[in-house]
């Protein structure tokens, strides 16, 4: 076997995991398993105990209070896509690897792995004295149970259960994860998806009598923090694990409290009663100068972009003409868009859903970036058959209230081509639901940036190989170019591909790219933070300490 990656452990490793399946705003907000689950602890007596120890240690607080915009529905981050429970459930869990701030994969519950010659089997060596929550030792057999359950975990099923065929121990400390095919980034999935559950830990509590439901809020994992209660639509209480492998946390109490109303949460951080918002947790861009000019809060423009972009149904007849596709781009006042949305915070696109962390990006003089041309829009679309729009079908948007006003300067933008924008606004729990119908002719969704350009089937990939191919954009040739990329090791070949990839992509345009906008997190005044991975959890808890 050939050695990919000797991952050493360093003196402390700092771990966590961002960001998810690639993570939207307008991701499916069910989830399967939505139990409201209510511990006995007193939570009371927790925050009244970490307030009084305020005054310890040259004032240095031990407790956090983070804002948590809805409530939890399960602490396993395998079996959901809400972002929220991801950011706590990485508090809880580990994986066997995880990213550094270059996005390169660094060592986690694993302190090394190696990879076949044939690319089919990855061999993961564990670190020595690891232990979950409730003291017991980590285990090949505890990898092997959660490859299981991430192999039949349904938001996984496009990713890592397609790719992983299963797991066998090899020794005390040694697992075997056994693909379906070559993958090359599945090292990366490996970081970015699996956490390890305790198998004993499990069979135990389901022997007990208890339901799976319950157990996902009541999972064992082996992150810096261990669950203490949760009251559902108040509060979640977590503590550290003073065990934990990468060091004991410095602050030793985690309190999310549950804020739904974005203006609420907005004055809560304003007054003190929040000292942490995350990427992932909205504040209204009314109240951020006022945020901005406080002397309590900082406003944190980390470096971790989200890509907003437009599907478009391309089963529809006049959308499978790539001349309408182009109008709609060129179409775009892209500088008014970004100023309205993003009070300038935005940044033009400059290779479709990537930057340059994203292995796969392209700078390609091949690849086509598109700005505001209404003259060039309005030629394409009377080449195409509509001159001035006419006998051009109702555009039906199909988007969520938080992308109305997006939405709506686009509607005055397609206008002048004399097109007919309808906008329906629909619960985030259904968008989905609605865009995978066929239901819809374009849809607004804000995709946080992935480690790699092969993750990114969702929109455009072969639905034959288990993409989802939102759009419904067909392209042999294109596909033929993904499934090289996906199988090869070689990385100046792999971009070779990835520059075609993206130079098919943005010149077909199946989608409308609008504009990358740095993600935001608001931090009270001397709260050190961590920086930003690519995962649905944004940030590393145990990174985090009061100065």
């Amino acid at each position: 076997m050939k050695k990919l990656l000797a991952l050493l452990l360093v003196a402390v490793l700092m771990v966590g995991l961002f960001a998810g399946c690639a993570s939207t705003d307008t991701t499916d907000t069910t989830d399967t398993n939505n139990t409201n689950t209510t511990d006995t602890t007193n939570t009371d007596s927790k925050e009244e105990e970490s307030t009084e120890s305020d005054s310890s240690e040259g004032n240095k607080r031990d407790h956090i209070n983070v804002s948590l915009s809805s409530s939890i529905t399960t602490l396993d981050s395998m079996q959901t896509t809400l972002a929220i429970n991801h950011i706590v459930a990485k508090a809880l869990m580990d994986s066997l690897t995880d990213f550094d701030e270059n996005w390169d994969v660094v060592p986690a519950l694993a302190e090394s792995y190696e990879i076949s010659d044939d690319g089919m089997t990855y061999i993961y060596t564990l670190r020595e004295g690891v232990t979950f929550h409730s003291g017991d030792p980590l285990t090949p057999d505890d990898v092997v149970y959660s490859v299981e359950r991430g192999k039949a975990a349904a938001p996984l099923a496009a990713t890592f259960g397609k790719y992983c065929a299963g797991a066998e121990a090899l020794d005390d400390r040694r697992v075997a994860l056994h693909l379906t095919q070559p993958y090359t980034p599945f090292a990366t999935i490996v970081s970015k998806e699996l956490v390890i559950h305790n198998r004993s830990y499990h069979d135990e509590y389901i022997a007990e009598g208890h339901t799976e439901a319950e157990y996902l809020m009541h999972v064992d994992g082996t992150g810096p923090y261990k669950f203490v209660s949760y009251e559902d639509g108040v509060a979640l209480e977590l503590e550290a694990n003073e065990n934990y492998w990468a060091g004991a946390p410095a602050i030793k109490y985690w309190h999310g409290k549950i804020v739904t109303d974005n203006n609420a949460r907005a004055l809560a951080m304003e007054a003190g009663d929040i000292d942490f918002v995350s990427t992932q947790v909205t504040i209204p861009q009314s109240s951020i100068a006022t945020l901005e000019a406080s002397d309590d809060v900082n406003v944190i423009y980390t470096d971790f972009m989200q890509c907003g972009s437009v599907l478009l149904n391309c089963r529809l007849p006049e959308f499978q003409d790539v001349r309408v596709r182009k109008a709609l781009n060129y179409a775009v006042d892209y500088d008014w868009l970004i100023e309205t949305q993003t009070e300038g915070k935005g940044v033009p696109i400059s290779c479709a859903y990537i930057t340059e962390k994203t292995t796969g990006f392209s700078t390609a003089d091949s690849i086509v970036n598109y700005t505001y041309d209404l003259e060039k829009a309005k030629e394409l679309l009377a080449e195409a058959g509509y001159p001035n729009g006419e006998g051009f079908p109702v555009i039906n948007a199909v988007i969520t209230e938080q992308r109305k006003g997006c939405m709506e300067v686009l509607q005055q933008c397609w206008a002048e081509l004399g097109l007919t924008v309808e906008i329906n606004v629909v619960e985030s729990s259904s968008v989905w639901d609605t865009i995978d119908s066929g239901n819809y002719s374009v849809g607004i969704v804000f995709n946080n940036v992935m480690p790699d350009t092969t993750m990114y089937d969702w929109y455009f990939g072969d639905p034959d190989t288990g993409a989802l191919n939102r759009t419904g954009y067909e392209n042999p040739e294109l596909w033929e170019l993904q499934e090289q990329a996906a199988v090869e090791m070689d990385p100046d070949k792999r971009q070779e591909l990835f520059d075609q990839i993206w130079t098919i992509i943005t010149d077909e345009c199946p989608v409308v790219w609008m504009y990358q906008q740095p993600q935001m997190m608001y931090a009270a005044k001397g709260l050190h933070v961590s920086g930003t991975y690519p995962t649905n959890s944004v940030v590393h808890w145990n990174e985090f300490y009061w100065e």
